[in-house]
């Protein structure tokens, strides 16, 4: 019968190369000198018998991993021989103990089982055989046999006890890879999912700039000839707007899209829009406060939708895992970008075991997309994005999307 997988083998490479071994040259060159210096602990075994028989044995330790099965049967017919000639010589004994605890803990249960049961019959008939060449005492010969059944049965425990610890770690280290491939493919699908919605917000950012490219177009040709001032503006606007909407276009390049869930060709909210976001946030429970530094300016849409989508998932985070609690947004207009802070203080969750939890919580796959649809907004613009506990409770987001420098 086969062994268990390697997986569950309870000790490395290393042990089947060098420990076993080492075994059986100990049991081997104890036994030899049994021979040579006790000569009576062989009984009626010529001594080239009780040589060869003890090389046996110390060869089938060494191999007792490969073959326990084999190991058992051969070692319990060799300690047979070494009875029928009366002999003392332990080692026989110990020999059979580790195939016994082999078999226990390298097969699978049901063949250890097998040789479980066996071992009463094998016992007696050994005892029964050694007092035959060696007569003895009937109540010598029960407390041998009772002896006996409690060595090789604990023998058996022990090994059996080790094989359901190996299953059983065996079982948890499985779970914990099927649990970490199924996190990475939940992972996995969120940024595909997040992306193709970034996809179609771009996708109605430029078609929205390609729209005002058109009326103003239409406006310009119609005042052309009476109002060239005002044909100049209307070609100023299209020219801003092309270029906004081609720079939107590099990035819609490479985003996969979803094209059988298109979204509607509708304006999408921006940073102008957070008044009803923060509204909602403190009908909610959570006290948002919104603080901008430095001077407002207009984005390009496709930042001020991704500002947006920010402010809007961590305000989300909040209110699902803090409220009621407070917290505030951030927002720096800097020379070259716009720097975003969120932080609430942890409300009910503080920052105990549910604050070190949200990060990975955040992380769903739902219509917000968490923190992974954050940081993809972020690197679709090559910014830069951290989020997490904070040392004193809560949880805070950080973010920096590069912008142009103002004109």
């Amino acid at each position: 019968m086969g062994t268990l997988t390697p997986r569950l083998r309870a000790w490395g490479p290393t042990v089947d190369r060098v420990i076993d071994p080492a075994i059986a040259l100990l049991v081997v060159g104890l036994g030899l000198l049994s021979v040579v210096l006790v000569p009576a602990s062989i009984g009626g075994m010529p001594q080239g018998v009780a040589v060869v028989a003890l090389l046996v044995t110390g060869a089938l330790v060494a191999v007792r991993r490969r073959w326990p099965v084999a190991v058992l049967v051969a070692t319990a017919a060799i300690l047979l021989v070494e009875q029928s000639y009366g002999t003392s010589l332990n080692f026989g004994g110990f020999a059979l103990l580790i195939a016994v605890f082999t078999v226990a803990a390298e097969t699978p249960r049901r063949t250890s089982l097998v040789a479980l049961a066996a071992m009463p019959a094998y016992l007696l008939v050994a005892v029964l055989v050694f007092t035959a060449a060696a007569p003895s005492p009937i109540e010598a010969v029960v407390a041998d046999f009772v002896t006996a059944i409690a060595i090789f049965g604990t023998g058996w425990l022990v090994g059996d006890s080790l094989r359901r610890r190996r299953e059983r770690t065996a079982a948890l280290e499985a779970r914990a890879e099927r649990l970490e491939r199924d996190q990475e493919e939940a992972a996995r699908v969120a940024v595909q999912n997040e992306r193709a919605l970034m996809a179609r917000e771009l996708h109605d950012v430029v078609a929205h700039g390609v729209s005002v490219m058109v009326i103003q177009a239409g406006a310009a040709r119609r005042v052309m000839d009476e109002q060239p001032d005002e044909a100049r503006r209307a070609l100023a606007t299209i020219e801003a707007t092309g270029r906004e909407a081609l720079a939107e276009m590099r990035r819609l390049v490479g985003i996969i899209r979803d094209d059988e869930a298109r979204a509607p060709l509708a304006p999408q909210p921006g940073l102008a829009n957070l008044g009803p976001l923060i509204a909602n946030a403190r009908a909610a429970g959570v006290t948002a406060e919104l603080s901008i530094e430095g001077e407002p300016r207009p984005l390009a849409p496709g930042v001020d939708l991704a500002a947006y989508r920010i402010v809007q998932e961590g305000v989300t985070n909040a209110i699902k895992h803090a409220a009621p609690a407070r917290a505030t947004i951030r927002l720096a207009y800097e020379p070259d970008g716009l720097a975003i802070d969120i932080r609430d203080d942890g409300g009910r969750g503080g920052g105990g075991p549910g604050s070190g939890s949200r990060a990975a919580t955040a992380q769903g796959t739902g219509p917000g997309h968490g923190l992974v649809g954050m940081e993809e907004r972020v690197r679709l613009y090559g910014g830069t994005f951290t989020a997490g506990p904070q040392p004193g409770g809560g949880f805070a987001v950080a973010a920096r999307i590069p912008t142009d420098a103002p004109s």
